[in-house]
Parts: C-alpha cells; sequence; structure tokens
C-alpha cells in the first residue's frame, strides 16, 4: 500500500488533507488467492452506518487522550457529504472547491457559522479532515478476469481514522479540546470504486 498525504492550511486551527490512495493495486497473474477467492462480491457500504461508525471511533480517540466526545451535527455532515459528492462530480482532491471556498466558506454558504471563545479571544472557521481511497485492496487476474479483494465497511472505516491519527496535522484536529461537534459524510463513487470521506469539526 502507498501513502500518499497532500498538506494544506485551513482557517481554524490546522486542516489537513490524508490522501491514501491504494493505486496502483497489487496485480497478481498467477490466479486467485483463497482469500481473493472468498471477497470478489462488491459488498455493499452503508454510507450512513460508515458515517456513525467513523464517528464513534473518533470518539474512542479522544476518550482515549482525556477529551469530552464530539456530538453529532447533522447540519455540518450535509455539507461534508455535498463536498464529497462534488469531489467526486468533479475528480479533484482538496479543501478549496472549484468557487475558491473553503471549509469555512461552505459552511457559511449553507447557513453554518462556527465561533468559539477562547480567552479574550473570537475564533471562528471550521477545520476539515479529507479521506479518499479505493473500495478494494488489490485485483487478482484469473484467466484475464480480475476479481477484487473489497474491504469491509468497517475495514474502510478504521483505515480513515488510523489514516488520520497517523498525521500530526489530522490527529490535532481530532483531539482539538476546542471542538465539541463534527459532521461527517461518505460519498461512494461508483464509476471508479472510489470512497470519499469528510470530516467537519466545529
Amino acid at each position: 500500500m502507498q501513502i500518499f498525504q497532500k498538506v494544506l492550511s485551513g482557517v481554524y486551527g490546522i486542516a489537513l488533507c490524508a490522501l491514501l490512495l491504494l493505486l496502483p493495486p497489487s496485480i497478481q497473474k498467477e490466479g486467485l488467492s483463497a482469500a481473493a477467492a472468498e471477497r470478489t462480491g462488491k459488498p455493499a457500504v452503508p454510507s450512513a452506518v460508515l458515517e456513525r461508525r467513523i464517528h464513534e471511533l473518533i470518539n474512542s480517540e479522544r476518550k482515549e487522550n482525556g477529551l469530552a466526545p464530539l456530538k453529532w451535527d447533522e447540519k455540518l455532515s450535509g455539507i461534508a457529504r455535498k463536498h464529497g459528492r462534488d469531489m467526486a462530480a468533479r475528480r479533484y482532491f482538496s479543501h478549496t472547491n472549484h468557487k475558491g471556498e473553503d471549509p469555512t466558506a461552505r459552511g457559511l454558504r449553507e447557513g453554518f457559522r462556527c465561533t468559539k471563545r477562547k480567552g479574550a479571544f473570537r475564533l471562528e472557521g471550521l477545520a476539515e479532515n479529507l479521506f479518499q481511497s479505493t473500495l478494494y485492496t488489490s485485483i487478482t487476474y484469473c484467466n484475464g478476469v480480475p476479481a477484487y479483494a473489497w474491504s469491509s465497511w468497517e475495514e474502510i472505516a478504521h483505515s480513515a481514522v488510523q489514516g488520520w491519527m497517523g498525521s500530526p496535522g489530522h490527529r490535532r484536529n481530532i483531539l482539538n479540546p476546542d471542538y465539541d461537534r463534527e459532521g461527517i459524510g461518505v460519498f461512494l463513487s461508483g464509476k471508479d470504486n472510489r470512497i470519499y470521506i469528510v470530516e467537519m469539526f466545529c
């Protein structure tokens, strides 16, 4: 597996992109392995269930670090889902969309303003973590016919959270004590078997 990371600055705190690409996948010409043979059917990945599972894993990380859990925010999740859908449709991976809107601007367009007070300071803005991956870990060819080793939704959830926790900027977002809520959006691109996960913090 190859890991690529793009680092971008956000408006509130540090917002980074984690890009986990499994391309090129490992390709075996010898035939189906036992593991691949058992997992050739494309799994159903329930977006809503995956979003909530990632939320649970994020709060587990916060609990382990002595922090209060983040509340689920459905409005933020809706904004996150729209950004995931837009990235898939326009084939880009960035905190900034084609209109030049960063996470905070996208939130304001949807009527979501995030304001925090820290001592004498007033902070405003949203932070964001991004994750993109294929829905499979490898392709195995048998007589020229591809068979995919699909990832389960549980594996995808753990990959996203582990990837973020392994990156200093993403980890800082997740473990930021100033944040008290988050929204998570999952978008599946059926055309190229990719998944986009957007996590937004306030």
